[in-house]
């Protein structure tokens, strides 16, 4: 069987698809339809034809069966994928009642866009937990910029939302979900897995003290205090 991640950045989908990697019926890859991705690396049977990046957004139908024989040993293989890079793929992909969808989302606006310009400046998108990597965690807080994202992502969910209605197999969880035994259990339970003690090897970078990721936190505070989002100053 078949699965998919579908969430922006910054909504934990590098420890989602880490713990589930760690279930003996499950193989989960990254992003398999990233340019960079190694796919010949990580799947190494596949046809070469796979390896353009082009080739596979065109054929993936033929990818999946590829990958339904490649992983036949396990009771499910998945992927992750974001909707602001793929979102084309995305529609045809939930139109196919075959693949389970798991869709992530982050109630906290504030939390993902600093997580993302902090990941971005650093170039540090997830972080081992025996690494140490030292990097700046902080950022500018721009409104305008920020007035795009929330824009973005409020337009995303409700677009995958209103796409994937008729799907009879999506489950959604939030971030801030991931991280209680419980919400991983259903997850489990969505997948017909039996519950085992999942880890992962990626950990959170960033503290929950939002505000002090700035280094403008006053402009960020009179932001929050005129759209009444002060409860985005902690996650």
């Amino acid at each position: 069987m078949r699965f998919v991640i579908i969430g922006n950045q910054r909504t934990g989908s590098n420890y989602l698809v880490s713990l589930l990697k760690s279930h003996p019926d499950i193989i989960c890859y990254g992003e398999l339809f990233r340019k960079k991705y190694e796919i010949n690396k990580f799947i190494p049977n596949l046809p070469n034809s796979f390896v353009d990046i082009k080739y596979r957004k065109e054929n993936y139908k033929k990818l999946f069966e590829n990958l339904d024989r490649y992983n036949v040993t396990y009771k499910y293989w998945g992927f992750k994928i974001f909707p602001e890079h793929y979102l084309f793929l995305i529609k045809k992909i939930i139109k196919d009642n075959n693949c389970k969808i798991l869709y992530l989302s982050r109630k906290n606006l504030l939390a993902q866009y600093s997580s993302l310009k902090i990941a971005k400046q650093s170039k540090i998108f997830f972080k081992k937990i025996d690494l140490n990597n030292e990097y700046k965690n902080t950022t500018n807080f721009d409104a305008k910029e920020f007035d795009f994202f929330i824009n973005k992502m409020n337009t995303f969910d409700d677009l995958i939302k209103s796409i994937s209605i008729n799907h009879k197999q999506f489950f959604k969880i939030k971030y801030e979900e991931l991280f209680n035994l419980k919400n991983i259990e259903k997850i489990l339970e969505f997948l017909n897995l039996d519950t085992f003690d999942l880890n992962s090897k990626s950990d959170k970078i960033l503290n929950r003290n939002i505000i002090s990721r700035f280094d403008n936190p006053n402009d960020c505070i009179k932001y929050l205090e005129k759209y009444d989002l002060k409860k985005w100053l902690y996650e």
